[in-house]
């Protein structure tokens, strides 16, 4: 180890930088709001739509400037659906589901965490395409776009996917997260 006049320790380059998990629960998490779609000023555009204008201006907020950074982790508040389990009969086809109906129906707020690199195509195939848009936002379509987080490897995004979920389901624990 080197040390400094003072007769302070060096760190090596990849100590001091933060963890990805103190990342995530102090930048990523945090940043998520807490209030739901109903409490908001501004207008919701996948509320009342689902064209490639309204996901467009829904997700431009959350582009980067960092071209190297190609994965995004994003959050999406989600639409309750008292008819869950109907429509995942006929909308997907299947009775058993991932998620629990119960859980769901009666959360504050329904989370959904995914990862992408073609941010304004994921968010399109959920909304209008059942058979490419997962199956958790066929019956529990999006509202609204609360976080997106880029990184510049794959691996990196699906670790921090994971523990996004996983501080979110601390963070709002009357909210039901789901994440594959």
């Amino acid at each position: 180890m080197h040390y400094t006049y003072d007769n302070v320790p060096v760190l090596p380059r990849h100590a001091r930088r933060p963890t990805l998990e103190r990342r995530v629960r102090t930048e990523y998490v945090s940043s998520i709001p807490a209030n739901t779609f109903r409490n908001v000023d501004r207008p919701l555009p996948l509320r009342h739509g689902t064209s490639a204008r309204e996901i467009i201006l829904e997700c431009l907020p959350h582009t980067t400037a960092e071209p190297w950074k190609s994965d995004a982790v994003y959050v999406l508040e989600c639409r309750s659906n008292r008819r869950a389990t109907q429509d995942a009969i006929s909308e997907l086809g299947k009775y058993d589901t991932y998620w629990d109906d119960e859980k769901a129906a009666t959360a504050r707020r329904r989370l959904y965490v995914g990862m992408t690199v073609d941010l304004v195509r994921r968010l399109h195939d959920h909304l209008n395409d059942p058979d490419e848009g997962g199956d958790f936002p066929t019956v529990h379509p999006p509202i609204r776009v609360l976080g997106v987080f880029w990184f510049r490897w794959y691996k990196r995004a699906a670790e921090a996917e994971e523990l996004i979920a996983d501080g979110l389901q601390e963070r709002f624990d009357q909210d039901y997260v789901v994440q594959l």
